[in-house]
């Protein structure tokens, strides 16, 4: 979706109706994406027919899942309903309810701050920190304090993305 061209803002507001196949000869050759659709910004983009049917097997996947999908659904989204056994993916599993990511609370500031305001989903100096996070961390060169080897950073992240309260027990698996 990268070569789509469109704002990383506007995957938060598209649904599955928003993207439409283009077909010729009985064949779907590209998708018609209407970003920020009803919207005064409203604006067309475009997506390869290789993208299309990786899209259409997510949106299968979560109907496998036992999600009800129609045009409303939305395309990629951080609500799941861990109650229904996801098979791969799912990280999490509440005793009931759902689970909301709270993408800004690990969140990375603007580096041009005239974004804040001018993008829908900035409300802060804060943006989504995306789908692949830097940790840097150093090199373990003769002990292992914890028995699992992956940046100190990594938990505390996943933890925070999740929400922290705090009457809140996280439990380690490590210990």
């Amino acid at each position: 979706m990268a070569s789509s061209g469109i704002h990383l803002g506007a995957w938060d507001y598209l649904h599955w109706g928003d993207i439409r196949p283009i077909e010729r000869d009985g064949k779907i050759v590209a998708a018609k994406i209407i970003v920020y659709a009803g919207e005064d910004d409203e604006y067309f983009s475009y997506i390869s027919a290789e993208t299309w049917n990786e899209l259409v097997n997510w949106m299968n996947y979560r109907k496998n899942s036992g999600e009800i999908i129609n045009e409303d659904s939305w395309l990629m989204r951080d609500l799941w309903d861990a109650r229904v056994a996801q098979g791969r993916g799912l990280i999490t599993r509440p005793k009931k309810g759902n689970v909301r990511l709270d993408k800004l609370a690990i969140g990375v500031p603007y580096q041009d701050k005239t974004n804040i305001g001018r993008w829908k989903s900035a409300v802060e100096d804060k943006r989504d920190r995306g789908n692949v996070w830097f940790i840097p961390y150093p090199t373990i060169q003769a002990s292992r304090p914890h028995p699992a080897v992956f940046p100190e950073k990594l938990p505390l992240r996943c933890i925070k993305l999740h929400g922290v309260k705090p009457d809140m027990i996280v439990y380690d698996p490590f210990i």
